[in-house]
């Protein structure tokens, strides 16, 4: 069996304290246009085997541990699992959380079981979020998940595969130096001048994402942000029009910086 798990953009993230060590968010998410695909096919004993079409490796691989937490939870048998990646690593669109996702998807549809709540928040924070997808309100540690009605909402990705922003120490800046929060209530209702608060610091580490943003700025979508800690950024448009005319324009603003892909 094959299953597709989407990217996600934070179409706007706010930090609203810290509970436990974690930082408490309030943030609107909604798919990006990219997505992994995983492959699953049963075994009869208890190993789980991951491995990466594009020939991936990763230290302390999510996925592969969430396959062997759903073994010990909910004792199915194992799998072999194979992952093609769509989404870009590092980049603040959810690509480990997706990988992650998918497998838990794989196993249920293998073994006939539903994942908890609280064992998808076991498995990272996002992750909560990319098993469901959607246009989504997520508060908290990412246990909580509200459904929100928005309109059509077109995203363009820019992705330069040069830049790198360790979500840890994004964090951790941010508790330095702060950042713009916003009314989220607020902003659901005019999709206007978006803000995630971590921009500011993502920054500082890694300064280039400041040339990225304002190619994004400069191609006249309705917003453009960071998504998550990045280095992803990405424009946005609720008219299909203006959407078409800001991918274009984006287009030939980076056609000649060669490390920058754009997704849609």
């Amino acid at each position: 069996m094959k299953i597709k798990v989407y990217g996600k953009v934070n179409l706007s993230l706010s930090i609203l304290g810290l509970k436990g060590g974690m930082h408490l968010l309030d943030s609107l998410m909604i798919n990006a246009p990219v997505y992994d695909t995983v492959s699953l096919s049963k075994r009869k004993d208890k190993e789980v085997f991951i491995s990466y079409k594009g020939g991936e490796v990763f230290e302390n691989d999510n996925a592969l541990k969430a396959g062997k937490a759903v073994v010990a939870e909910y004792k199915t048998n194992g799998a072999n699992i194979r992952i093609a990646k769509g989404i870009p690593i590092g980049a603040g669109l959810g690509g480990s959380s997706a990988s992650t996702a998918g497998v838990v998807k794989a196993m249920e549809k293998a073994y006939g079981f539903k994942a908890s709540k609280e064992f998808l928040l076991s498995l990272g924070s996002d992750t909560n979020y990319m098993y469901h997808g959607g246009a989504k309100r997520i508060k908290g540690i990412g246990e909580i998940i509200e459904d929100i009605s928005l309109p059509k909402i077109y995203v363009a990705v820019a992705h330069d595969n040069r830049l790198k922003v360790s979500t840890k120490e994004c964090y951790k800046l941010y508790d330095k130096v702060g950042g713009d929060n916003i009314g989220t209530e607020g902003f659901i209702k005019t999709l206007n001048n978006p803000k995630n608060a971590l921009s500011r610091s993502a920054e500082l580490l890694c300064p280039q994402i400041k040339d990225l943003t304002q190619m994004v700025e400069s191609a006249g979508f309705r917003g453009a942000l960071l998504s998550g800690s990045g280095s992803a950024v990405f424009g946005y448009s609720v008219s299909k029009n203006e959407f078409k005319d800001g991918l274009n324009k984006l287009k030939q603003i980076t056609k000649n910086h060669k490390s920058i892909r754009i997704y849609w």
